[in-house]
């Protein structure tokens, strides 16, 4: 099948747009990492190490965020290197938070400088060199000031496209290697957008080889009382599948290597009434053909329509779904 479309990639990172808040604040040229100081982190997911806080908090703080450390060191030519891997910036989708500086500390014993940002109910510990040349080249993954993907300062939107580069080079692998280099960027680009965590990847089902669209887990979680597993299946489709559809459709043209989409998406469900409710979750799928896919995009088929010519999975099984009923 040959695919005509060409859209601009901004139209692509402009659905990250969802994903940050817009802010542009510059901070002064001195105390760039200071306690207090705002900064934009924008580092590769891979190079997150998840840790355990077990340090008593103060009262005031947030008791709940999720804690990580970035291990920050220099190579012979002063270069940085994230987590010990020179290559960093091909090793995984880049992760942006906007945050604050609270904590800068020198730990003789351990040869390092611990800074701390704060932001998107997250808290990122740097790991960095004793001293102060990490200042030097550290503003590529920590710069000053908020600046998010909807309004990128210069800076950000160049450590960005440095990372996206490098990640098109070498994560695209057999037979998405052979996809237009415009292509991967696009795929790329979205795939930063919906927050995936992994490299594209094809898959076969029934014989026919499709792209696999992962959107992982949305932000509603139904009350399993009040809900069906149909309701909670028909009402993803329409908030979450629909909307991937027309985007994911847009991405691709000319030839490429496979015949269709498959979408999967996470579905939470919690029964209320329970304490402290356990949070489960239904994995929804839908295997549709590329050219099914286009005539949704142009309107030639209801969301119903696209639908009824998909093979639908929840939980593994086959299930047909009433977009009516929700």
């Amino acid at each position: 099948m040959v695919r005509q479309r060409w859209f601009g990639a901004a139209v692509v990172i402009g659905l990250a747009s969802f994903l940050l808040a817009s802010v542009d604040l510059r901070a002064d040229d001195d105390g760039l990492y200071d306690e207090g100081a705002a900064v934009t982190v924008v580092v590769p997911r891979s190079a997150l190490a998840k840790v355990e806080d077990g340090r008593k908090r103060k009262k005031e703080e947030v008791p709940h965020l999720d804690a990580f450390e970035v291990t920050v060191s220099l190579g012979v030519d002063g270069t940085l290197i994230i987590g010990g891997d020179p290559d960093w910036r091909s090793s995984s989708l880049p992760l942006v938070m906007t945050g604050t500086v609270t904590t800068v500390k020198n730990v003789k014993r351990d040869k390092a400088t611990f800074l701390t940002v704060r932001g998107d109910d997250r808290e990122i510990v740097f790991r960095l060199p004793l001293g102060g040349s990490w200042q030097q080249v550290i503003s590529e993954v920590l710069m000053p000031g908020h600046s998010t993907v909807a309004t990128p300062s210069p800076d950000l939107e160049a450590s960005l496209n440095r990372m996206l580069d490098a990640y098109c080079e070498r994560q695209f692998t057999a037979p998405l290697d052979a996809l237009d280099p415009r292509i991967r960027r696009r795929v790329a680009e979205l795939q930063f957008a919906v927050g995936a965590s992994g490299p594209p990847t094809t898959s076969t089902f029934e014989g026919t080889r499709y792209f696999d669209a992962v959107l992982g887990e949305g932000t509603v979680v139904y009350n399993t009382r009040s809900s069906s597993a149909s309701q909670r299946a028909s009402n993803t489709i329409t908030d979450r599948i629909l909307p991937a559809v027309k985007a994911w459709t847009k991405v691709f043209f000319g030839e490429v290597p496979f015949d269709g989409l498959h979408i999967t998406a996470d579905i939470a469900h919690k029964d209320f009434t329970e304490y402290p409710p356990r949070t489960e979750r239904d994995r929804l799928e839908l295997y549709m053909s590329l050219d099914d896919a286009d005539d949704f995009e142009d309107e030639d088929l209801s969301g119903q329509q696209l639908l009824d010519a998909s093979i639908v999975l929840l939980n593994g099984n086959r299930v047909q779904l009433d977009l009516s009923q929700q």
